[in-house]
């Protein structure tokens, strides 16, 4: 595991360059430390800063990023990013870039977004979420090779993706930059954002630290119908058709097996949107109901 809390900036390259997208410049004199925060500046006039970590460089993990950003001016993005390897600093990069804190236009800081770059890197899928950023929060990304996800502080991930097709083709580094827009907001101003840690696992760091997910063990599960199904003669498909067949309202099945493979069962020999409930098995919940035998279709 990798900690940084901000003793001194060691450990990153500061910038010396025009802005993003050739907006402004990126100097070494807008970061400064002290107490154990980073902190950006972005001037009236486009002067801002950006750094980047130079170790670790890795494919997948997990990083976390406590930060706060104050209200400022909209021209300035406070963004947090993955940036692939061997890019340089083009706008968009073909090796990927995921994007897991950006307040875009947000003078008030008050809305996270989420952006994963791909193909050129000028496509992009993400999400969002509100969030008071002007206060310190934790910002979370987790990379595994199935999937990405991120999210704040404790919460429940706000959003995530399993399409790898979109994930970066490389390793990547860690960037913290504080971005120009002058083009978005008319009424220009100031701006900055503060850091005080940077945590970063690798994958097999994170999963030695997390739990294993519970697997399912089976169970008997009760299914009932959904009312306006019927029964075909000679079908197992349940339909919505006219008067004949067999009405499966207040019919019951008993399945075995987890509750996912027991539902796929069920849509498979009745089809989808059939069954309208599913319950657990227990000796008291039988009663008094109609089952239907489907032990020969199955």
């Amino acid at each position: 595991m990798f900690r940084e809390e901000f003793v001194n900036l060691d450990n990153w390259s500061l910038y010396r360059s025009a802005g993003h997208d050739g907006q402004g410049l990126r100097r070494p004199s807008q970061i400064a430390v002290a107490n154990g925060i980073a902190t950006i500046y972005g001037d009236s006039a486009g002067k801002t800063g950006g750094m980047k970590l130079r170790s670790p460089v890795q494919k997948h993990g997990l990083w976390s990023v406590h930060m706060r950003t104050p209200p400022g001016a909209g021209v300035y993005h406070p963004v947090c990013l993955l940036w692939g390897v061997g890019s340089g600093s083009d706008v968009n990069a073909a090796t990927g870039e995921i994007d897991f804190v950006e307040f875009w236009n947000r003078p008030a800081r008050d809305r996270n977004e989420f952006t994963l770059h791909y193909g050129d890197g000028s496509q992009m899928i993400g999400g969002g979420v509100a969030v008071d950023g002007t206060q310190w929060h934790t910002y979370h990304v987790l990379w595994t090779p199935s999937e990405i996800k991120a999210w704040i502080d404790n919460n429940s991930p706000y959003y995530r993706t399993t399409d790898t097709a979109k994930f970066p083709q490389s390793s990547v580094e860690t960037c913290i930059q504080l971005d120009f827009f002058p083009f978005e907001d008319t009424t220009g101003g100031s701006a900055s954002m503060q850091v005080d840690s940077v945590v970063i696992w690798t994958l097999a760091e994170y999963e030695a630290i997390v739990p294993p997910p519970v697997t399912e063990t089976e169970q008997t599960w009760i299914f009932g119908f959904a009312s306006h199904h019927r029964l075909w003669a000679g079908s197992t498909l349940g339909d919505t058709g006219d008067a004949t067949g067999l009405p499966l309202e207040r019919y019951y099945v008993l399945l075995r097996g987890t509750a996912a493979s027991t539902a796929a069962t069920m849509d498979k020999v009745f089809g989808t949107g059939a069954w309208g409930t599913q319950e657990p098995y227990t000796t008291s919940s039988v009663g008094s109901r109609s089952w239907l035998d489907i032990s020969p279709v199955l």
